[in-house]
């Protein structure tokens, strides 16, 4: 597991394919924790998506995915799926789905590790 703050360094050594960061309307805070992915984004390296979803005490969550092109269908599953959410609720199915998109890719040096 990638630990917090580590999300873009995991992505650029070919560890992690989609960072989603998220916070509610009016929070004042860097939910990325101070990495900067939008110089990967100027660059055209990485793609940036912003989402809204109302949550049920009606606060807007701001979900903001980093994740590059050959990625595309990750992201979209991703906001699919939170936003299934509201329709259908939460279940320990979509929680797998969740875990999986995230997840840190299998790598020779990731499966290497003790």
């Amino acid at each position: 597991m990638i630990p917090f703050g580590f999300e873009l360094e995991a992505m650029l050594q070919g560890r992690k394919e989609l960072a989603v960061f998220y916070k509610s309307i009016g929070e004042e805070f860097d939910e990325t924790g101070g990495q900067d992915f939008d110089l990967y984004v100027q660059k055209n390296e990485i793609l940036k998506s912003i989402f809204y979803i109302k949550s049920y005490r009606d606060v807007r969550i701001k979900y903001t995915m980093y994740y590059f092109e050959r990625s595309i269908w990750r992201s979209e599953l991703y906001k699919a799926l939170k936003k299934s959410m509201f329709v259908s609720g939460w279940n320990q199915e979509k929680e797998n789905i969740e875990r999986q998109l995230l997840a840190e890719l299998m790598t020779d040096a990731t499966s290497n590790r003790s």
